[in-house]
């Protein structure tokens, strides 16, 4: 993962931002729950923009609500991907080319990925 997991665990509070962070894109999958919603919030937490990878847009929705509550002023949204579908990642990787010219992190916080082509 790219945030140091240190980060993640502690108070935010009184943590200088990097100036490098500011608007940067991450790119971070499964950040509905446990470890990729934890990297969504650092990385808006330090500025970032981030793009939520996820294949439930109502899950994903409750996840964009609760780390606005965090980072009112962050940039965060939801882009539809199911990880164990190729044609899903490639629709997701498109769409997010097509807005992006680079990306600063991608963070794999899904659980596994397909191991052949559907």
């Amino acid at each position: 993962m790219c945030i140091n997991n240190r980060l993640l665990t502690k108070d935010m509070k009184g943590v200088s931002v990097s100036p490098h962070f500011t608007r940067n894109v991450f790119v971070i999958t499964e950040a509905t729950s446990r470890t990729g919603f934890f990297a969504a919030r650092a990385a808006a937490e330090f500025g970032g923009e981030v793009l939520l990878l996820d294949r439930n847009f109502d899950v994903a929705t409750d996840s964009i609500q609760k780390l606005k509550n965090v980072m009112p002023h962050g940039t965060v949204r939801f882009v539809e991907c199911d990880m164990q579908d190729s044609k899903s990642v490639r629709r997701a990787i498109n769409e997010i080319k097509s807005e992006y010219s680079k990306l600063y992190c991608l963070a794999h916080g899904a659980g596994d990925l397909p191991t052949k082509e559907k």
